[in-house]
């Protein structure tokens, strides 16, 4: 799986070749979950991409939780 986090949305990819036509943008989703494990992207209460921190860095994770709530800050 790919996961891709960026200003205009997020991704998990299970193909070997990312699109960014896999995106959900920001917008489509109304908020998002964080546990001890992982940030879930949510719509209407619904799950739309579990995101697990267990692969990624301090660094890299303080850039996921800052893009997520700057896409849903306007909500």
């Amino acid at each position: 799986i790919t996961f891709a986090v960026c200003p205009a949305g997020v991704s998990a990819a299970e193909e070997s070749v990312y699109s960014p036509h896999e995106i959900i943008r920001f917008g489509m989703n109304d908020n998002y979950i964080e546990t001890s494990s992982m940030f879930i992207v949510t719509r209407s209460n619904a799950p739309l991409v579990w995101i697990p921190k267990s692969l990624f860095d301090g660094a890299a994770l303080d850039r996921i939780e800052q893009y997520l709530a700057l896409g849903t800050q306007d909500k």
